[in-house]
């Protein structure tokens, strides 16, 4: 997404298009802390009820979701100090890595091709 922007020299909205990646990321300390508060709050809640005024298969399949939803709290809180480690590096410079990198596999390419052309050449001109 911030490849164009940078390529047409546009630094401006490359640091926009980071802007709007930092919005998208769903693992936060703030997001993470509310579900945690969240699920905590509906296992209160769902642990109130006894089968008596709700069907028990109803409670055992709404506790199979409380469950899977605590699995996907556990899995944020896992996620998003990686997520911090991966993310720290600005887009402008993973821009600016993938630029070079490719300028480099491409300046590899051609001394390839060169040396490649010197030697059959080299081969072709020897007397027989």
């Amino acid at each position: 997404m911030s490849i164009a922007p940078v390529a047409l020299d546009d630094l401006d909205k490359a640091h926009d298009t980071e802007a709007l990646l930092d919005s998208l990321r769903p693992f936060s300390i703030e997001k993470v802390r509310g579900r945690e508060e969240g699920l905590a709050a509906v296992r209160h809640v769902f642990e109130a009820y006894d089968g008596t005024t709700v069907p028990s298969e109803d409670l055992a399949a709404t506790e199979a979701a409380i469950d899977r939803f605590g699995d996907l709290v556990d899995f944020s809180r896992y996620a998003q100090p990686r997520l911090v480690e991966a993310t720290a590096v600005p887009a402008t410079t993973t821009v600016w890595t993938a630029i070079v990198a490719g300028g480099s596999l491409a300046l590899t390419g051609a001394v390839g091709l060169l040396v490649s052309r010197r030697t059959s050449r080299a081969r072709g001109s020897s007397p027989a």
